[in-house]
C-alpha cells in the first residue's frame, strides 16, 4: 500500500504558511529580554516552537489529503456449468456417465493448476459443484447463464465451459444471454444430434379446471419419426384409485418418417377432485426411448358450481340483465321463475327476489323456508315492493316511504367498505352510470351492516345504503336499493364495449353472501392440490382455541397414504403460532392425508388430498441441439466433445487475454483526522508554556 499527500491549494501556500509563523513568532520573542539573561538559546527555542506550531495550524487550513492506494490483483476465474439433466444420459451406459464425469473432472483439475475454477451444476435449480448422477427433470439453459451472470458480472471471468447437450425444455432461449457475459464461452458438447426412430406422446392439452357433469375434450399431440409404414394403439385412460377405466382407444397408422397427428377427445366429468387422465401409446420395434410413450394431464373437477334462483315479482328487463351476467361465470347457473310457478328451494344455493315481496305477491312462505334453510339471499328493491311487507321480512334496513314515491339515486363508494376490494376501473367509473330508481323516504340501518354503496341523490352524498350486507347466525344476505340494473349493463357495453364492471358488481356481491365462513377449530391442508415431482410437499395445520384464536400447545399427528394404501407417519412441527411438516419429495401419483389432535379434552380431525404429476420434458426431445452450443461459443473453434476436453484444457491455459487483474482500491481521509498531528501541536504548545512559565514568564 502506497500513501500519496495531496492538498485542496497551491503547494506554494506552504510557504505562506511557515511565514506567517515566523512573523508572529518574530513578533512575539525578537525584543524579548526576559529568557536571554537564562540562556541564550531559550529564546530562540521559544520561538520556533511557536513559529512551528502556528505554521501546523495554519496548514490544516489548506486542507491537506492523504491518498492511501492498495493495489489488489484478482486471479482470472474459470467457470465450468454442467448440465445435470436426465437427457444428458438417456443413451449412456454407467460406464459412459462414469467416463463424462471423470473427464468434466479431470478439466477442472487441469485448470486449477493457473486459474480459480468454480463450477455448479443446473437443470430446474442450480447447484454448487460438478455432480455424477443426472437427475434433474427438465433443462434450463437461460438459467444456468443468468446464474454466470448476476455471480460474476463485476469479478475478472476468464471463461465460462458449458457441458451440455444443448436442449433446454424450461426458460428461453440461452442465445440471448451472449451479450450479457463478457467472457468468452467454450461448449463442451454431448449427445446424439441424429434423428432416430422413436414414438412420442408430444402433447395432452385440455382446461386444467371443469365442473362436475359437464363434458370437456383432450386434445392429443402424437409425433413419430423414422416409422414410416407402422401401427400403433393410442389409448386414453382415467386412472382412478380403483383401477384404471379404459375411455377411448384406437389403431394410428404412420404413414411417413416426420410424423404427426392430432387427435381429439369428449370426456364426462363424472368425479370430483383431482383426476388423472393417461394417454399411452403402444411401442414399436426398433424405438430409442418408450418412457415418452405416455403421458398423463390432470384436471380439476370442482363440484362448486352455485345454482340462483331469480324470483321476480313479473317479468322485467333486470331479470334478463342478472341472468346473462351471472350466467356468464361458471361459478353459477341461473333459473327465473315468478311466484305462481312451482320450484323447491332445496334445489338452490342461493335466492335473488325482485321487486319481492310485492304489492300483489305474497311470498311469505317462500321467505320462511329461505330462513329455515339459511339460504343467502339478494332482496333488489323497486317500483313494485311493498315496503312494509319488505320491512317485515328482514332486519337489515328499514324504509320508511309510502311506495309510492320514487327518485333517481346514483352510486357513491363508501370508502370504508373492507369485506372485499374493487378493481380501479369500477371505482373511477362507476359513478357515471345511470341512476336506480329507488323509493322516495328515510332509510336506517341495523348496528352490523357494512353498506358497499351510498345512494347519490342529486349530487348529494348520503349514507342511504345503495347497496349493504349483514351477516346473522351465519346467514349473509344483501340489499340493493333500487331497480333499473339493465341500464348499466347497456351502459357499460356502450361506454367499454364489455359489461366487465357491471359483472364486478353484481357477481362480488353474489360472491360475497355465498361466500361460507369456515368454523372449524382444526383444519389441515396441503400448500395445493397438484405438485410436480421435483417440488417438496408441505402440509399446513391450524388449530383455534374457543376463542377461535390460533394456537399450537398440543401435538398434532400426521398421516401420509400413497395411492397403495401404505402409511407414512408424522408428528407435525410447531412454526410460530400454526404447524407446518414438509414431508419432502414423493414419487408421482394420488396421495390422502390425515390429521388429528387433542386439546382440551376434545378430539379434532381433518383430512385431504394432492397429487403429483410427474415431469416428462427431459424424455420427448432426446434429440442434441449442438446448434444452440455452437451459438453460445461464437462458433465451431469453440466447441469440443468430451474426447478432446484435454485439447480445451491446453487452449484455455494457453489464452493470454485470460490474465490476473489489478484493481486499485483509493482511501482519502483530511489530514487533520490523523490523531496523533494533533498531540504533537499540542505537545508543542505545552513545551513552550511550561518553560515559559518555568522561567518566569505568564
Amino acid at each position: 500500500m502506497t500513501q500519496q499527500f495531496t492538498l485542496q491549494y497551491p503547494a506554494w501556500f506552504i510557504l505562506l504558511c511557515l511565514l506567517l509563523g515566523i512573523m508572529l513568532s518574530g513578533m512575539l520573542y525578537y525584543k524579548e529580554q526576559r529568557f536571554r539573561s537564562e540562556h541564550s538559546w531559550l529564546p530562540w527555542l521559544l520561538a520556533f516552537l511557536r513559529a512551528l506550531t502556528i505554521a501546523g495550524i495554519a496548514f490544516f487550513l489548506l486542507e491537506p489529503l492523504i491518498r492511501n492506494v492498495k493495489d489488489n490483483i484478482q486471479e482470472p476465474i474459470v467457470v465450468i456449468a454442467q448440465d445435470a439433466s436426465e437427457s444428458m444420459v438417456s443413451d449412456m451406459d454407467e460406464e459412459g456417465v462414469a467416463s463424462l464425469t471423470a473427464k468434466a473432472q479431470a478439466l477442472k483439475d487441469q485448470l486449477e493448476i493457473k486459474y480459480d475454477v468454480r463450477s455448479f451444476s443446473f437443470g430446474s435449480d442450480i447447484q454448487e459443484g460438478l455432480v455424477d448422477s443426472f437427475t434433474q427433470k427438465v433443462s434450463n439453459l437461460s438459467n444456468a447463464m443468468d446464474y454466470v451472470e448476476q455471480n460474476y458480472a463485476d469479478q475478472n471471468l476468464g471463461a465460462l465451459i458449458l457441458i451440455s447437450d444443448g436442449i433446454y425444455n424450461e426458460g428461453r432461449n440461452p442465445v440471448y444471454n451472449i451479450d450479457h457475459i463478457s467472457a468468452p464461452i467454450y461448449t463442451i458438447a454431448t449427445g446424439d444430434t441424429s434423428i432416430r426412430t422413436d414414438l412420442t406422446v408430444k402433447g395432452v392439452f385440455a382446461n386444467s379446471i371443469v365442473y362436475l357433469g359437464d363434458k370437456f375434450s383432450i386434445q392429443v399431440d402424437v409425433q413419430a419419426f423414422n416409422c414410416n409404414n407402422q401401427n400403433t394403439r393410442l389409448r386414453l385412460y382415467h386412472e382412478k384409485e380403483s383401477g384404471r377405466e379404459l375411455l377411448e382407444e384406437e389403431t394410428l397408422r404412420i404413414d411417413s418418417d416426420n410424423f404427426f397427428t392430432t387427435k381429439e377427445y369428449v370426456v364426462d366429468a363424472s368425479t370430483p377432485g383431482t383426476n388423472r387422465y393417461r394417454v399411452t401409446l403402444s411401442p414399436i420395434s426398433g424405438e430409442v426411448s418408450r418412457s415418452n410413450n405416455y403421458k398423463d394431464v390432470y384436471i380439476q373437477v370442482l363440484d362448486a358450481r352455485q345454482k340462483i334462483l331469480l324470483l321476480a315479482q313479473s317479468p322485467h328487463p333486470d331479470i334478463s340483465a342478472l341472468s346473462q351476467i351471472i350466467s356468464n361465470n361458471k361459478n353459477y347457473e341461473t333459473e327465473i321463475k315468478f311466484p305462481g310457478d312451482a320450484y323447491n328451494l332445496a334445489d338452490y344455493d342461493q335466492v335473488i327476489l325482485h321487486n319481492l315481496p310485492g304489492k300483489n305477491s305474497d311470498v311469505t312462505g317462500t321467505l320462511v323456508q329461505i330462513k329455515e334453510k339459511k339460504l343467502p339471499h339478494i332482496f333488489i328493491v323497486g317500483s313494485q315492493m311493498n315496503i312494509g311487507a319488505f320491512n317485515e321480512a328482514q332486519d337489515l334496513i328499514t324504509i320508511n316511504s309510502n311506495g309510492i314515491t320514487l327518485e333517481e339515486v346514483n352510486p357513491a363508494f363508501n370508502n370504508n367498505f373492507k369485506n372485499f376490494n374493487s378493481s380501479e376501473p369500477l371505482r373511477s367509473k362507476l359513478a357515471s352510470f345511470p341512476p336506480l330508481i329507488a323509493p322516495f323516504g328515510e332509510y336506517s340501518l341495523v348496528s352490523n351492516a357494512a353498506s358497499y354503496l351510498y345512494q347519490n341523490i342529486r349530487s348529494v352524498e348520503t349514507d342511504y345504503p345503495l347497496i349493504t350486507f349483514q351477516e346473522k347466525s351465519g346467514i349473509r344476505s344483501a340489499v340493493i336499493v333500487g331497480e333499473g340494473l339493465w341500464k348499466w349493463r347497456l351502459f357499460d357495453f356502450l361506454q367499454h364495449g364489455n359489461y366487465e364492471i357491471v359483472s364486478e358488481v353484481i357477481n362480488k356481491t353474489i360472491q360475497y353472501i355465498s361466500t361460507k365462513k369456515d368454523n372449524r377449530k382444526f383444519i389441515l391442508s396441503a400448500a395445493k392440490n397438484l405438485f410436480k415431482e421435483n417440488e417438496s410437499i408441505t402440509i399446513n395445520a391450524q388449530l383455534y382455541n374457543d376463542n377461535y384464536e390460533l394456537t399450537n400447545e398440543p401435538e398434532v399427528f400426521l398421516s401420509l397414504y400413497d395411492q397403495n394404501g401404505e402409511e407414512f407417519k408424522y408428528t407435525m412441527s410447531r412454526t410460530n403460532d400454526y404447524y407446518t411438516m414438509n414431508v419432502g419429495l414423493l414419487p408421482p401419483g394420488s396421495y390422502r392425508f390425515s390429521g388429528r389432535t387433542n386439546h382440551n379434552g376434545q378430539e379434532h380431525n381433518d383430512n385431504g388430498r394432492f397429487s403429483i404429476q410427474e415431469i416428462q420434458l427431459e424424455s420427448f426431445d432426446l434429440q442434441a441441439r449442438h446448434d444452440v452450443l455452437t451459438a453460445l461459443a461464437g462458433g465451431s473453434d469453440q466447441l469440443y466433445y468430451p474426447e478432446n476436453a484435454d485439447a480445451l484444457a491446453s487452449a484455455i491455459l494457453e489464452k493470454e487475454t485470460i490474465k490476473p487483474v489489478i484493481y486499485q482500491n483509493v482511501k482519502t481521509q483530511p489530514l487533520i483526522d490523523l490523531k496523533w498531528i494533533f498531540f504533537i501541536l499540542l505537545a508543542m504548545i505545552s513545551v513552550e508554556w511550561g518553560l515559559r512559565r518555568y522561567f518566569g514568564s505568564y
